[in-house]
């Protein structure tokens, strides 16, 4: 259900054989695991590693990506050092399943290669977060042959403020790793599928990724991040922008809280499951903000919940003038006038659809909050998932969600 990155070994059953793979044994934690067909990708510090998945016979291939002679301030600084190269993104990106790598080093750049380890291609330009604490997180949109990326501003090297925190980058390769614009697409019509703070936040107003998915119409981020310029106090956040838009980002760019029981409890990791009756699920794992022990489960219907409570505060805005549009770290906030009511907010909001957005970016002060559902449907089981309040460690919690996919009786 998680994508689970134990810290001192890796449980993999494979054939009914429970099989440990030490960190040890590849010389470095382990930060990024991806499994196509027979092979199990383990991405450490500086390595990555091909491992048969029946086998788990780690010998197959490895890869060297560090450490580098390298400056984190500039690429053609001098005063070279040897720097670790931390992974931030593995993911398959086509049917040949050609491995997209994208690390620390040079600034945060990012690689292709194929599964035998043969460099396709390099790009040379900034883009993922340089340092090892930071987010980066990737969402490939196969259709469109782009990847949205979520990337936390750090404050390593001259060239941070080039990075935007959301863009859609291209996949082809004569234009790899370029940000999509209406040079490329003319779809879009306006700028280039790119969010960029305003310079004066964009080194204060620190916004972490933590997941992202997709639906037909959507694009959706979730965030740990301060509520607004003038908060210090770190919340949940669901971000959503429309996935079709002939705009850029920007255009339909929207966020709301989320919230599991209250804002004590800040997201840690995040999946999405198909229900029986084919809808997504949302499911997401919450700490204590305050670094306290204590874990909680929460999930969403995402068409129901998720998708509803954007709805609804769209219309609060237009009908009633309830809320603000803006965000002061990427424009000036306003309020919401209920008189901007036009037709083309009419056609979105009946629709459904992001094919005529006239909607701007907006944050809300009086959000519909999206609260902890008590039902859970798994694998044709139904769970109240308010039962899952534990008050141990990340790792009793996660154990408890692998238990009840696999014996679902245990939580009737």
């Amino acid at each position: 259900m998680f994508n689970i990155l134990l810290i001192s070994y890796i449980l993999l059953t494979i054939n009914g054989i429970s099989i440990d793979i030490i960190e040890k044994d590849l010389n470095n934690s382990i930060e990024k695991i991806l499994l196509i067909n027979n092979n199990l990708f383990i991405g450490t510090i500086n390595s990555l590693h091909r491992l048969s998945s029946k086998t788990l016979n780690k010998n197959l291939f490895s890869l060297k990506l560090g450490p580098q002679f390298d400056n984190s301030y500039c690429r053609t600084c001098n005063d070279f050092r040897q720097i670790d190269n931390q992974l931030k993104i593995l993911l398959s990106i086509n049917k040949k399943n050609h491995l997209l790598l994208c690390g620390t080093i040079y600034q945060g750049t990012c690689q292709l290669f194929d599964e035998n380890f043969n460099l396709i291609i390099n790009s040379t330009l900034p883009i993922v977060a340089n340092d090892k604490i930071n987010s980066t997180i990737g969402l490939i949109i196969p259709d469109k042959n782009l990847i949205y990326f979520g990337v936390t501003y750090t404050n390593e090297g001259v060239y941070r403020w080039h990075i935007p925190n959301i863009s859609g980058r291209s996949l082809n390769l004569t234009n790899f790793m370029k940000i999509l614009s209406s040079n490329d697409d003319e779809t879009i019509s306006r700028d280039d599928l790119s969010l960029r703070f305003m310079p004066r936040q964009q080194t204060t107003f620190i916004v972490q990724y933590i997941y992202t998915f997709y639906t037909k119409n959507y694009i959706y981020f979730i965030t740990n991040q301060p509520n607004d310029i003038d908060q210090t106090n770190i919340i949940t956040k669901i971000i959503r922008f429309c996935r079709n838009s002939s705009n850029s980002i920007i255009r339909s760019y929207t966020e709301i809280p989320l919230i599991c029981f209250n804002s004590d409890w800040i997201i840690k990791s995040a999946q999405t499951i198909i229900d029986n009756n084919n809808k997504m699920i949302l499911i997401g794992l919450f700490i204590k903000r305050d670094g306290s022990i204590g874990t909680n489960i929460c999930s969403w219907k995402i068409q129901n919940d998720i998708d509803k409570a954007f709805q609804d505060n769209y219309k609060n805005c237009y009908t009633m003038g309830i809320g603000q549009r803006g965000l002061n770290f990427i424009k000036p906030n306003e309020p919401c006038r209920k008189d901007e009511m036009n037709n083309e907010v009419r056609i979105y909001l009946s629709l459904s659809s992001c094919n005529r957005s006239g909607v701007y970016l907006m944050t809300f002060e009086d959000y519909l909050a999206l609260n902890l559902q008590q039902r859970l449907m798994l694998n044709g089981y139904e769970y109240n998932i308010s039962t899952l309040n534990y008050e141990y460690d990340q790792h009793d919690v996660e154990q408890e969600l692998k238990t009840i996919e696999e014996n679902p009786s245990k939580m009737e």
